[in-house]
C-alpha cells in the first residue's frame, strides 16, 4: 500500500461522506416538503392525485378518496375515475384528457360526481401532464377541490337574471297595449313569471 493510495481513498471518502450528508439533508428537505403541500392541501380540503398513465393507476389523496366517494384501498383506474362522474359529464371530461395528453399538458375541467348515496357534487381540477423526452404522457398530476357552492351561486344569479330580463320584457310590452287587450298580456305575463 503506497501512500499515493491511502491519500487517493481518504479523498474519495471524505467527498463520498460528504455527497451522502448531502444527499440525506436533500431527502429531509423533500420529506418536509411533501408534508407542508399535505397539510396545505388537508386545510384546503383539496385533493391531490397523479394518474399514472402507462400502468393506468391513479395515486389519489385521502380527502380526494372522499371527495370522489371512492373507498381507501380500492385501486384506481381512468375508468374508476370517469365511473364516478355524472352521466351527462363523463364524454366531457374524457375528451378534456385526452387533449392534454395530446396537447401542451394543461388540464382544468369542471364536471359534476356521484357519491354512492346519490348526492351530487361539483368539482373543479387542475393538473399538467408530464411527458418524456420522446414527448409521450407520463404522468398527469393535479388537484381538485369542492365548487357546488360556487356553481350554486351561479346558477341563483342566473336565475334572477333570467327573471329581471323577463320582467323588464314584459314591462316594455304593458307602454303600448290598449286597455281592452291589458287583460289578455296580464295572463301571458302571469304564465311566463310562473314558468321562471
Amino acid at each position: 500500500i503506497s501512500l499515493f493510495f491511502v491519500l487517493t481513498v481518504v479523498a474519495m471518502g471524505y467527498e463520498l461522506s460528504h455527497d451522502v450528508i448531502h444527499a440525506g439533508r436533500m431527502a429531509e428537505e423533500l420529506r418536509e416538503n411533501a408534508e407542508s403541500m399535505g397539510l396545505a392541501a388537508d386545510a384546503a380540503q383539496f385533493a391531490l392525485w397523479r394518474w399514472d398513465i402507462a400502468h393506468d393507476v391513479i395515486w389519489i389523496s385521502p380527502n380526494g378518496r372522499k371527495l370522489y366517494g371512492i373507498p381507501s384501498g380500492e385501486v384506481v383506474t381512468l375508468q374508476r375515475f370517469l365511473d364516478t362522474l355524472h352521466p351527462e359529464d363523463c364524454t366531457a371530461a374524457q375528451q378534456t384528457v385526452m387533449r392534454s395528453l395530446e396537447g401542451d399538458g394543461n388540464f382544468q375541467a369542471e364536471y359534476r360526481v356521484v357519491l354512492p348515496d346519490g348526492t351530487v357534487r361539483w368539482i373543479g381540477a387542475r393538473g399538467n401532464v408530464e411527458f418524456s423526452s420522446q414527448h409521450k404522457p407520463r404522468y398527469l398530476r393535479g388537484v381538485s377541490g369542492d365548487i357546488t357552492e360556487r356553481k350554486q351561486i351561479e346558477e341563483d344569479v342566473a336565475a334572477q337574471l333570467r327573471f329581471e330580463t323577463l320582467l323588464a320584457d314584459l314591462s316594455a310590452r304593458f307602454v303600448n297595449v290598449p286597455a281592452e287587450a291589458l287583460d289578455d298580456q296580464i295572463e301571458e305575463a302571469q304564465r311566463r313569471v310562473c314558468e321562471c
